[in-house]
């Protein structure tokens, strides 16, 4: 659905996907083709990677798929992609789950070229399960997040994961003049800059390229945001991206 209350529908199938859609995830920075999209086929239990472009208007542009790798008969009918925090306990490689709904299972495989499974790392996390459909990391706590259709209907949590890693764990202050911390957070998001700035003003924006609030600079070396912000990205007036 676009901001006008419309909406473009196009088939993967010309990019190479096989229907149907199951899951879709982003690859994580860190990880073996970072910035990558990921796609899961429900029907034919194939993972591929599916490059993009996107508008300022944030909306998406696919070209044909570039990778793809089975996940037959581990993970039967994926519908569900999350990449395990690097330094996780018990996962010493970059891994990523996937929710199998036809085994009712929850399995794990490491990561390989372009952010996709390597079949023969799997391995069984949860079993016995009816229907188990999607697949989160909670970015603040680095929880695991999934849940089941038909028998059971829940939302299931594991917990014990490392927090997922943040472009702004280091100071940017080399590159940028300042500092975002914590990021993310379940509270205040603060912007600390090495020196006073005064006459500029902090503009965020969403994933749409909308501007969702904005402060002016007035002198001070530190300033507070609204609860709830979590910054991808940024960029300053001198160029300076990430």
């Amino acid at each position: 659905m676009l901001p006008d209350n419309t909406y473009i529908s196009n088939s993967l199938t010309e990019f190479g996907v096989t229907p149907s859609v199951g899951a879709l995830a982003f690859v994580p920075a860190g990880y073996p083709g970072a910035g990558g999209l990921v796609f899961s086929s429900y029907n034919a239990g194939i993972m591929y990677n599916v490059p993009y472009t996107r508008e300022a208007s944030g909306q998406y542009f696919f070209s044909t798929k570039v990778a793809e790798v089975s996940v037959l008969p581990d993970a039967a009918g994926p519908e569900g992609i999350a990449y395990i925090p690097a330094g996780s306990a018990a996962f010493p490689n970059l891994s990523m789950v996937i929710s199998s709904y036809g085994n009712g299972t929850v399995v794990v495989f490491e990561v390989g070229e372009y952010g996709l499974p390597v079949p023969s790392t799997v391995r069984q996390m949860v079993t016995g399960l009816t229907g188990a459909e999607g697949a989160l990391i909670d970015p603040v706590t680095g929880d695991f997040l999934f849940s089941t259709f038909g028998g059971d209907n829940k939302v299931i949590r594991i917990s014990g994961f490392e927090k997922p890693a943040s472009v702004f764990d280091s100071p940017a202050e080399n590159h940028a003049g300042f500092s975002i911390f914590p990021n993310p957070t379940e509270g205040f998001v603060k912007l600390d800059f090495v020196k006073p700035v005064s006459g500029g003003m902090v503009s965020v924006f969403n994933t749409y390229g909308a501007k969702v609030m904005e402060q002016e600079l007035s002198n001070e070396s530190q300033y507070e945001f609204d609860s709830g912000i979590s910054f991808t990205g940024w960029n300053v007036s001198s160029g300076y991206r990430n």
